[in-house]
C-alpha cells in the first residue's frame, strides 16, 4: 500500500524508508508525505513558495493548503524538497 505512493522508481527509495520508520515505530503519516510529495513535483508554484518559507502563501493554495502542510512532519518537510530536487526529472512533469 505505501508502494503506491511512488511516482517513479527511484522514488521506491522514500517509501522503504518510510515503511522502515513505521516498522521501527515511528509515527509517520504516509498519505501526508504522499500529498506533500506530489504537490512539489507536480506544482511549479508550491516549488517556488516552499523554496522561499513564504508558508503564508499556502493558506490559499488549492494544490497545498496548510491544513495539509502541517501534516507533514518537520522533518520531512525539508527531506523531501532536497531529494526531489537531487532525484526526479522535474521537467518530465512540466505540462
Amino acid at each position: 500500500m505505501l508502494l503506491q505512493f511512488c511516482l517513479i522508481n527511484r522514488n521506491q527509495a522514500i517509501a522503504f524508508y518510510i515503511v522502515q520508520k513505521m516498522m521501527t515505530g515511528e509515527d509517520v503519516n504516509a498519505g501526508a508525505l504522499k500529498y506533500f510529495f506530489r504537490a512539489y513535483v507536480v506544482d511549479r508554484n508550491i516549488r517556488e513558495i516552499l523554496n522561499a518559507k513564504d508558508f503564508h502563501a499556502l493558506q490559499t493554495n488549492a494544490t497545498l493548503p496548510i491544513s495539509e502542510f502541517k501534516k507533514v512532519a518537520p522533518k520531512y518537510r525539508d527531506v523531501i524538497p532536497v531529494y526531489i530536487n537531487n532525484y526526479v526529472n522535474l521537467e518530465q512533469f512540466v505540462a
